[in-house]
């Protein structure tokens, strides 16, 4: 699943492990920082790969590192 999202966004994907709290059933929950370009495509892979996926889009102040802004020493 992580190589689908890598691949086709060319951005790093961070795994965690989760599980529901009603349910009680482990599963794994990706970060991924993405442009806002890049929104509707990863909506579409995780669509094609799990049409009842939860997933959660928020916005953020700043990204920086590799794909994004460098992150520079003062």
């Amino acid at each position: 699943m992580q190589a689908h999202y890598s691949n086709d966004l060319e951005r790093g994907v961070t795994i965690l492990e989760g599980s529901g709290a009603y349910t009680g059933e482990n599963r794994p929950v990706l970060y991924v920082v993405i442009t806002r370009a890049e929104v509707a495509t990863l909506k579409a892979i995780v669509h094609e790969i799990d049409p009842l996926a939860f997933m959660v889009i928020g916005v953020v102040h700043e990204a920086l590192g590799e794909g994004f802004k460098p992150l520079k020493s003062k």
